[in-house]
């Protein structure tokens, strides 16, 4: 892969990555990496980030060992997650209690106390000057422990990730893959692998301290992460009831406005709708089969394809996000006309079973199209209150229907530093950095966003110009949805808790945004 990008021209617009970093590394005196050097640093950032990510889940165990309530609403949020279907990785992403888990586990147990770095000038530190190019350790962690940014420092408590504390949102307060435009390039894989790996256990596996009274140690080996006497007993987890929680049921109604659907409703609602995920290429449904269930799209794309007497196969259409298939056989009760697979990249859809179809077409009296839009309401909806706490049902029914989805490729720029306010932005998915432009030309990364964030909300409340740039950074497109500034100021102006949540978190904002000018 170095070899060739080193020799293939460059494509238009590319955006720089980890192997147009290795192809142009040099040492310190000047000279290009070697061909072993250039190797070794392109496996670094998957070969570290496993490195990091069992010492990181060991410690995560340990963390929610000792805190029994905070296990149990991760394992709540872990079934309820699988009892939509699978997980795949933009919800793991969702998960709020366990993404914050993740969080403090990095605060609390660091696998990167410090990073080395060459000084590019010579500066004063503590009374003591440092000459360029010296080779110097910057200790990016120290705040983690500092009750000036964390309250309790010591103490696990993955909540103050959480609105309305957001302590780690603060300017330099939270750095556990170091800072500013030399980030670990690993930061993303070892979430998503901690992620994945946690949830994986903990929807099957039942754990306890051996002994356990036991006190967890450290030793770097060669990073810091438990120590090898660490031990834990493991149980086969006896699997949850299928039935739906209190808090899912909730989740269908805010999510179906209008219907005013009974207990009985919503339980039907959630038996019949599943979110699933299929690889390029895979079938969802075949020509000739038995017409079982509705599919709305709710990313990818899938292709539709017809197969004629002679076996010649026509495509005859192409479906993407809020699109739709497979009501031809549901409504006329035949069977399926048409084959349709998951285009290039893969879908996830949601799949709506026939009693439910059926139901919503005879009792609500809704044609196909309305139960696809009803389906990706529900869907934008979830995403919209996960993002914001305290958010009630009156308060989603009034801002749902002008919820707007949009996606920007890597480096394109969703709000520029200095424009007008006119949208707020949740994040759907994909990553994005939060730059300020300063007078001197210089472009500070103050900090990133992902899935569960959001976003613009300062120039809305306080009347003002943009006063950062969000820039999606990949690799995958960044997803948002927005809200025009009328009707989040609507929103604010019923007295909801949660639009106090909003105005608290952007006068924090503000006054870091300030700090950094």
């Amino acid at each position: 892969m170095v070899s060739d990008r080193e020799t293939s021209a460059p494509e238009p617009y590319h955006r720089g990555d980890l192997m147009d970093i290795v192809s142009r590394a040099r040492y310190p005196d000047g000279r290009l990496f070697s061909e072993t050097d250039r190797a070794a640093n392109a496996h670094l950032p998957y070969a570290n980030g496993y490195i990091y990510a069992g010492r990181i889940c060991a410690s995560m165990l340990y963390s929610l060992l000792k805190n029994e309530s905070i296990m149990q609403r991760v394992r709540q949020e872990i079934d309820t997650a699988y009892a939509q279907g699978t997980p795949n990785i933009q919800r793991l992403h969702g998960m709020t209690t366990l993404r914050n888990c993740v969080k403090e586990t990095l605060r609390l147990h660091t696998i990167a106390p410090a990073v080395p770095r060459y000084a590019a000038r010579d500066f004063d530190f503590e009374g003591y000057t440092i000459p360029q190019g010296s080779y110097v350790f910057v200790a990016v962690v120290v705040p983690h422990f500092d009750k000036r940014y964390f309250t309790n420092p010591r103490e696990f408590e993955p909540d103050r990730f959480a609105q309305p504390r957001s302590e780690g949102t603060r300017p330099y307060a939270y750095a556990p893959f170091g800072l500013g435009l030399h980030v670990c390039p690993s930061a993303g894989l070892i979430e998503s692998a901690v992620l994945s790996t946690i949830c994986g256990l903990l929807r099957v596996t039942d754990f306890e301290l051996d002994p356990p009274d036991y006190k967890l140690r450290s030793e770097v080996d060669p990073v810091p992460g438990p120590e090898r006497r660490f031990r834990l007993k493991v149980h086969r987890r006896k699997p949850p009831t299928a039935s739906v929680s209190a808090a899912v049921q909730d989740e269908y109604e805010t999510a179906l406005p209008g219907l005013n659907l009974s207990p009985q409703e919503l339980k039907r609602f959630s038996d019949g709708v599943v979110r699933k995920s299929y690889s390029a290429g895979a079938v969802i449904i075949r020509q000739g089969e038995d017409a079982n269930e509705f599919f709305v799209v709710v990313d990818g794309g899938v292709e539709v394809e017809r197969q004629d007497p002679s076996g010649q196969r026509n495509q005859l259409a192409v479906i993407g996000p809020g699109g739709f298939f497979g009501e031809i056989g549901l409504l006329h009760g035949i069977p399926r006309t048409a084959t349709v697979r998951a285009a290039a990249g893969g879908v996830t859809v949601l799949e709506i079973g026939r009693e439910l179809f059926t139901h919503m077409v005879s009792e609500h009296d809704l044609i196909n199209n309305e139960i696809a839009l009803i389906a990706q309401q529900r869907m934008t909806a979830n995403q919209f209150a996960q993002a914001i706490p305290n958010l009630t049902r009156e308060a989603m029914a009034a801002v749902s229907s002008h919820l707007e989805r949009r996606r920007f490729g890597p480096g394109e720029i969703v709000i520029r530093q200095g424009d007008a306010a006119d949208r707020f932005y949740i994040v759907v998915a994909g990553q994005a950095e939060v730059l300020n432009h300063h007078p001197g030309g210089d472009d500070i990364v103050l900090g990133h966003l992902g899935a569960g964030e959001y976003f613009g909300e300062i120039g809305i409340l306080h009347n003002r110009p943009r006063t950062a740039t969000v820039r999606a950074t990949g690799p995958a497109d960044f997803e948002v949805l927005a809200l025009s500034r009328e009707h989040f100021l609507a929103l604010q102006e019923q007295g909801d808790q949660s639009g106090q949540v909003i105005a608290d978190q952007a006068m924090r904002r503000l006054v870091m945004a300030s700090g950094q000018s």
